[in-house]
């Protein structure tokens, strides 16, 4: 990025794909001031600042120049909570939720993502006093909080946290106790050393992950066939995620160009016409960008796992958080 924000004629990007690159790759290109279009990063602390204070303020210390030059194209992942909500009042059915989180400042932000989510949809979250907190340097034993939840007449248990170990534990315990409740989890479920270790316990446990599921969008078909004649293979969630933030921002530097008379506009020019993007109707979908940088399309796509001998869980539901 230190080499592209030197060359100017360079007047934007797409990019990052790695929240650690973004740590540090934002502060360079705002101080350019070059604009980023990312089609992958989901960390809230790049964009927000939330009121329980767990960014530390990150989002100001990246953007040295003061404005705003980085935008993306996919959620948070904080939306998982209110994803994995939905999920549980709106597909499954469910309606008195039992959470868990590992008091890590993610796994307590979609804790409360979920519960807040859970009761807005009409569904209540039984004995919320902590959310389930529970301290994952302590060996994993879940039995008394499976029993405390089955007393609470819990039909739906969430995990909020990225202890994988504790939450196959969880599973576990689950299954010997209440078998017919599912699991729920953000996209740290996602990982198959989850479903190993839960074992035959795994089948019942769904996940979410930011992003599109491209077969589930039809906006997304004409994109898709073309990928596979090009390519052979199926366009996946990220490449889908990546021809949005292209071309977004070409629409963008066309944008600019005209307004500079057919001349090759300036990055700051690019950078206005990049915030100011209303409505982009795109394969994923119309999305717009907030003051952050932010979409306004919050697409997570929920899986669920049928065997611990996949590599990976079966997609259930591609939902929107509004």
């Amino acid at each position: 990025v230190q080499r592209l924000a030197a060359d100017g004629r360079v007047i934007g990007m797409v990019g990052p794909l790695y929240e650690s690159l973004a740590k540090s790759e934002l502060p360079v290109a705002n101080a350019a001031p070059l604009a980023m279009v990312s089609p992958a990063v989901t960390d809230e602390c790049l964009t927000r600042e939330p009121a329980d204070g767990h960014c530390g303020g990150l989002k100001a210390r990246l953007r040295p120049g003061g404005g705003n030059t980085f935008f993306r194209v996919v959620t948070t992942q904080l939306d998982e909570g209110a994803a994995g909500a939905d999920l549980a009042f709106r597909t499954l059915g469910k309606r008195q939720a039992f959470v868990l989180n590992d008091q890590s400042p993610f796994g307590q932000a979609v804790a409360r993502a979920f519960a807040d989510r859970f009761a807005r949809d009409g569904g209540t979250v039984v004995d919320p006093s902590d959310l389930g907190a529970f301290d994952p340097g302590q060996p994993p034993a879940f039995g008394i909080r499976v029993d405390r939840a089955r007393a609470s007449g819990a039909d739906v248990i969430y995990f909020a946290g990225s202890a994988i170990l504790a939450a196959a534990s969880l599973r576990r315990e689950m299954v010997a106790r209440m078998p017919q409740v599912p699991l729920i989890g953000t996209d740290r479920l996602a990982n198959s050393q989850f479903a190993k270790s839960a074992g035959a316990s795994a089948r019942g446990c769904y996940y979410t992950v930011v992003g599109p599921y491209p077969p589930r969008i039809h906006e997304a078909a004409s994109v898709g066939r073309a990928y596979r004649q090009t390519y052979g293979v199926d366009i996946a969630s990220a490449s889908l995620a990546a021809f949005d933030a292209t071309n977004l921002l070409i629409a963008a530097v066309r944008r600019a160009i005209d307004d500079a008379g057919g001349k090759l506009p300036s990055r700051l020019d690019v950078l206005r016409e990049v915030a100011k993007t209303k409505n982009y109707a795109g394969a994923m979908g119309v999305m717009s960008f907030d003051s952050d940088g932010d979409t306004s399309l919050k697409l997570v796509t929920a899986y669920q796992w049928l065997a611990a001998t996949e590599p990976r869980g079966q997609i259930v539901a591609q939902l929107t958080v509004n």
